[in-house]
């Protein structure tokens, strides 16, 4: 089988918008717009794969929360 993969939107042209619904709670996404802007303000060479890990964990963690905090309103 074939793994076929879209190319990289370019993400620091879009809008806030846009990109929240392009990237939606996909680390690899986030990731690679984080690593485009920053290259844009001049901070080149970010490791994006250390980045996807970075998002991936902050992505898991705020589900946590909303998760937490729904049960905390509902047994409190």
């Amino acid at each position: 089988m074939t793994q076929t993969t879209e190319p990289t939107p370019d993400y620091t042209v879009m809008d806030g918008p846009e990109m929240l619904k392009a990237m939606s709670d996909d680390a690899t996404k986030w990731a690679a717009a984080f690593c485009q802007i920053a290259a844009k303000l001049g901070h080149a060479g970010i490791d994006e794969g250390w980045m996807i890990s970075w998002f991936a964990n902050a992505i898991e963690h705020s589900s946590d929360v909303r998760r937490w905090r729904r049960e905390a309103a509902t047994n409190g």
